[in-house]
C-alpha cells in the first residue's frame, strides 16, 4: 500500500512515539467526570509504568451514556466536564488520556435539532447487517459533520488538554452506506462515504496537530483495512475470549468451549505498519479466574496493550469501596470485587517488558507464523461480569482449555527474531531444547528471562542445554 513503504516516511505513530514506547498498559472507561484519582495513583504504583486512559463518555455539557442519551448540537458538547483530581493524577502519574466520545453519533430531541436532521446518514433498509442501525448518525459526506467535527474536538483539547481522541460506534462499525438523496454525494454507497470518514480523520488530526503544536494520536473502536492510514490506537475484545463477547458473539458457544480459536491474521499482516490494539476487558479482581494470566499473556505477546475495562461495571474494590453506578454512565450492579495487587504486579511484568527488551519486537516487530509446539496445556477458570445484566453472558463462568504456556515468534525492527515464552500456570513447566531447534534454526539462542523495569537476564545458553524449566508466570525471551 501507498503509506506503508518500507521505511513508512511520515507515519504517525513514528511521530507520536509515547503511543508505543512510554505506555505499557491502558485504561478504558474509568469516569472522566468524577474523582477517580485514588485508582489511577494505586494502578501506578503497583503496575509500575505509565499508561494510557481512554476516560468514559461523561464529560460532555449533556450527558453523553451508553443507554439514556447523547448530545445533540454543539452547546450540548460543550463546554467540557472532566474532573480536575482525575486530570492531575493523570498528570502527576506521567500517564496519557483520551476523551471516550461518539464522534457521529447525535441526539434529535436536544439542540439543532433541524440542523442534524439535515445532514443524517440513511441507512439502507435491509440493513445488510447484524446492526439494524437504530442510529441517529452525521453522514459524513456532508460540509456540516467535517466541520462539525473538527471544531468540536479542538475545543476539547484547548479546555482539556488531551493526548488523544477516542472515536466509538464510529467508521469502523458502520456500513458505508447513505441513501440520501439531497446530500454531497451519490445516492448509495462505497468509496465516497469510506473516503469522507478518511478525510474527517485527516482534517481533524491537522487542525488538532495546528492547535496543539504537536501530533494527537486518533484511535476507534474496532479497525477496517480503509481506516488504518487515518488512525493510531483501537479498542478490542476479541482476545479476552472466552471471557467477553462483542465481535465474537454470533459464535459465542464454539469460543466457550474453545471449537473456535482466535488467530491474530490482522497483526500477522499490518502490527509493523498499522495501529496499536488494545484488548484484555481486564479486571484486576482475583474472582475472574486464571483466564486473566492467559489472556495478558496473549494480548502482549500477539503486540498488543492489556486494557483495564470499567464500561459495564464497576471498579475494583480499593478500602472497601467502588464507584456507585449513580455516577456512571451505565446502569450496572454493585459487585465488590476486591482489588488484587498480585494481579497488577503480574501485568506490570508484561508492560515493563513492552517497554523495555522486547519493545522492539512487540512495539514495532513483525509477528511471524508460529512453528507447531508441543506445549503443555491447562483448563483456564473464567467469570465474565463486565457486561449488560441482560445479556446471557453476563456472570457466565466456565473453564476454558488451552496452552499453559502461551508463545510467540517475533521478527525485530531492526532484524534477528525471538521466540517469547509465557507460563501462564501457577506451576513450573520444563520444555525440550531439542523441539524448539529444529524448528527455529536455534542453535546459537539465548534464553532471557524478563524482571522488573523490562529488562531480560541471561538464563543459559540455549544450546548447551537439553531442557529447560520456565517458572510458575515467567515470562521469557528465546532470542535467535
Amino acid at each position: 500500500q501507498t503509506w506503508c513503504p518500507e521505511d513508512m516516511p511520515g507515519r504517525t505513530f513514528r511521530q507520536a512515539s509515547w503511543l508505543r514506547e512510554e505506555v505499557g498498559y491502558c485504561t478504558f472507561g474509568i469516569n472522566a467526570g468524577y474523582d477517580r484519582s485514588h485508582w489511577l495513583k494505586r494502578y501506578r504504583e503497583d503496575i509500575g509504568c505509565t499508561g494510557f486512559h481512554v476516560l468514559g463518555p461523561d464529560w460532555t455539557n449533556k450527558p453523553q451514556t451508553f443507554d439514556r442519551g447523547v448530545p445533540g448540537g454543539m452547546a450540548d458538547w460543550l463546554h467540557t466536564r472532566f474532573n480536575a483530581e482525575t486530570l492531575s493524577q493523570i498528570k502527576e502519574n506521567g500517564d496519557r488520556f483520551a476523551p471516550f466520545e461518539f464522534d457521529f453519533l447525535v441526539s434529535l430531541n436536544q439542540s439543532d435539532q433541524g440542523l442534524l436532521k439535515d445532514n443524517l446518514q440513511q441507512f439502507p433498509l435491509p440493513s445488510y447487517s447484524h446492526d439494524a442501525y437504530h442510529f441517529s448518525m452525521l453522514c459524513p459526506a456532508q460540509p456540516f459533520t467535517k466541520s462539525f467535527h473538527r471544531e468540536r474536538d479542538v475545543q476539547v483539547w484547548k479546555e482539556a488538554g488531551i493526548d488523544a481522541m477516542y472515536y466509538d460506534i464510529s467508521a469502523n462499525n458502520l456500513i458505508k452506506i447513505c441513501t440520501r438523496e439531497d446530500h454531497h454525494h451519490t445516492p448509495g454507497g462505497g468509496c465516497e462515504i469510506a473516503r469522507a470518514y478518511q478525510d474527517i480523520f485527516r482534517d481533524t488530526r491537522s487542525a488538532l496537530e495546528e492547535a496543539s503544536e504537536t501530533v494527537i494520536p486518533l484511535g476507534s473502536e474496532q479497525i477496517s483495512e480503509e481506516l488504518l492510514p487515518c488512525l493510531d490506537f483501537y479498542q478490542a475484545r476479541a482476545w479476552a475470549q472466552p471471557a467477553s463477547t462483542l465481535e465474537t458473539w454470533p459464535i459465542r458457544p464454539q469460543m466457550w468451549s474453545g471449537q473456535a480459536r482466535m488467530i491474530p491474521l490482522f497483526d500477522y499482516v499490518y502490527h509493523d505498519v498499522g495501529p496499536v490494539r488494545m484488548d484484555g476487558w481486564g479486571k484486576l479482581v482475583e474472582e475472574t479466574g486464571e483466564l486473566f494470566y492467559y489472556t495478558v499473556a496473549k494480548v502482549y505477546l500477539w503486540g498488543g496493550i492489556y486494557q483495564i475495562n470499567h464500561e459495564y461495571s464497576p471498579m475494583e474494590a480499593l478500602e472497601g469501596r467502588e464507584n456507585p453506578a449513580s455516577e456512571h454512565y451505565f446502569r450496572f450492579d454493585p459487585q465488590g470485587y476486591k482489588y488484587s495487587p498480585e494481579r497488577a504486579r503480574h501485568l506490570g511484568l508484561f508492560a515493563a517488558a513492552r517497554l523495555g527488551d522486547a519493545k522492539v519486537f512487540w512495539a514495532y516487530g513483525r509477528l511471524l507464523a508460529m512453528p507447531e509446539l508441543d506445549l503443555p496445556r491447562k483448563d483456564y477458570t473464567w467469570y465474565h461480569y463486565n457486561h449488560g445484566q441482560k445479556d446471557s453472558s453476563y456472570k457466565a463462568s466456565g473453564t476454558y482449555p488451552a496452552e499453559a504456556v502461551f508463545a510467540s515468534l517475533w521478527q525485530g525492527a531492526q532484524g534477528g527474531r525471538a521466540l517469547f515464552l509465557a507460563n501462564c500456570d501457577d506451576r513450573q513447566h520444563t520444555l525440550s531444547q531439542q523441539a524448539l531447534v529444529g524448528q527455529l534454526q536455534a542453535n546459537d539462542a539465548k534464553l532471557y528471562r524478563f524482571g522488573q523495569h523490562g529488562k531480560a537476564v541471561l538464563v543459559k545458553n540455549f544450546g548447551m542445554t537439553s531442557s529447560f524449566p520456565l517458572e510458575a508466570r515467567g515470562l521469557y525471551m528465546l532470542k535467535i
